[in-house]
């Protein structure tokens, strides 16, 4: 946090005869601070975002994946042949996406 220390008496008269130099180093300062409050807000824009992906989004999309896995896994249980006697068959499987939502 910023604290406030007095001005000695050679900074005062500094900015009361308002010498170029003061003003300038008051002008970085300020564009520093804009600058720092700008990365502030990006900075909690971007955790509330990400903490509402994981608490909404997150969730949703690993009980769709694991809703995919299982889906795979009995797909590849059915083709699997069951003995080495039996003719392989191959064949196209197409996945409709409306299965795995």
């Amino acid at each position: 946090m910023w604290t406030k220390a007095p001005f000695n008496y050679a900074e005062i008269k500094a900015l009361a005869t308002g010498d170029p130099k003061n003003q300038r180093k008051k002008w970085i300062w300020t564009m520093r601070l804009q600058n720092l409050k700008m990365l502030e807000a990006n900075y909690k824009s971007n955790r509330y975002r990400l903490e509402d992906k994981v608490a909404k989004n997150y969730p949703e999309e690993i009980a769709r994946t694991e809703k995919l896995i299982e889906a795979v896994k009995k797909d590849i249980s059915e083709v699997e042949p069951k003995s080495d006697s039996e003719e392989k068959v191959y064949f196209h499987y197409y996945f409709r996406r409306e299965d795995y939502r």
